[in-house]
């Protein structure tokens, strides 16, 4: 049985934790902007491995830059302590 002393359910009160205005919707927060430079500059530096395609050029660089160059740097130098290395 219904309790008579009940009334019907008011609507929900939203309240807002955090102020907002349209400017700040609009053009994101410092943190937004802050996480896209970074993401560039990872992208950029081929850590963001999103794809397969993406996965294989940053490894490829990786082998390039980091393993073949400095080996034949050393291989073609014309130094007497290379050997040592």
């Amino acid at each position: 049985m219904a309790d008579p002393h009940l009334s019907p359910q008011a609507p929900a009160v939203q309240v807002l934790l955090l102020k907002s205005n349209n400017y700040q919707e609009n053009q994101g927060t410092d943190l937004d902007r802050v996480l896209d430079r970074l993401e560039k500059f990872l992208t950029f530096f081929g850590f963001k491995q999103s794809s397969a395609l993406s996965f294989l050029l940053s490894w490829a660089d990786f082998v390039v830059v980091e393993v073949l160059l400095p080996v034949l740097m050393l291989e073609f130098s014309q130094c007497s302590c290379c050997e040592k290395y």
